[in-house]
C-alpha cells in the first residue's frame, strides 16, 4: 500500500539551519564574531526553534507525534514554512513524494 504525502523541502531546510548552524553558533561564546552570528544566528535562537518543534511533537503526541502523515506532521510543516517564509529569504514549497506503508 502507498500513501500519497505531501511534505515541504521547508522542513529539510529547517533542520539543516538548525543542525548546521547550532554547534557554530554556540561555540563562538567569546571567540568573536563568525559567519554566523553575523547573520543573527544564535544558540538563544536556534533553542527557541526547536523547542517549539518539540512543543509541537508533545501536543500531538496522542496522534503519533510529528511522524510522516500525522497531524503533528503537517503541524510542524506549516510552523517551518511560516518561520522560514517570514525571513523573506525563502521561496517556500512543498514537493508530493509516495512513501509505502
Amino acid at each position: 500500500m502507498k500513501l500519497r504525502i505531501r511534505a515541504s523541502l521547508a522542513v529539510t531546510a529547517a533542520a539543516g539551519l538548525v543542525l548546521g548552524g547550532m554547534a557554530p553558533a554556540m561555540a563562538a561564546g567569546t571567540a568573536g564574531p563568525t559567519e554566523h552570528t553575523d547573520m543573527g544566528v544564535t544558540g538563544d535562537a536556534v533553542m527557541k526553534q526547536v523547542q517549539k518543534l518539540s512543543d509541537i511533537s508533545v501536543a500531538n503526541k496522542d496522534t503519533g507525534y510529528r511522524a510522516l502523515g500525522a497531524p503533528g506532521y503537517e503541524e510542524a510543516v506549516k510552523y517551518v514554512e511560516q518561520t522560514l517564509e517570514a525571513t523573506g529569504a525563502y521561496d517556500v514549497s512543498r514537493q508530493a513524494f509516495e512513501v509505502e506503508d
